[in-house]
């Protein structure tokens, strides 16, 4: 059994910026599970960005799955000056 929250990180190409996941339960009407996006300072690990929350997945790998797709879906967005 897992224990909530957990916190999956992304390394990033920046000097300074990584990307964080955090995956918890939820309840009703929008769980079982949902997930936070963030942009956080490597060094000191204080959120630099907050990208979204998403709610309603079903499990937890699923969850991470759509974190990870809105993450690269904002840094191309970055990248592409949008």
């Amino acid at each position: 059994m897992q224990n909530y929250p957990v916190e999956r990180f992304v390394k990033l190409s920046s000097t300074f910026l990584d990307g964080r996941l955090t995956l918890n339960h939820c309840q009703p009407p929008n769980g079982p599970y949902m997930v936070e996006v963030d942009l956080i300072q490597r060094e000191s690990a204080k959120i630099f960005r907050h990208i979204k929350t998403l709610y309603g997945f079903s499990d937890p790998q699923e969850a991470e799955e759509m974190g990870l797709q809105v993450l690269a879906d904002h840094l191309k967005k970055v990248k592409e000056g949008v």
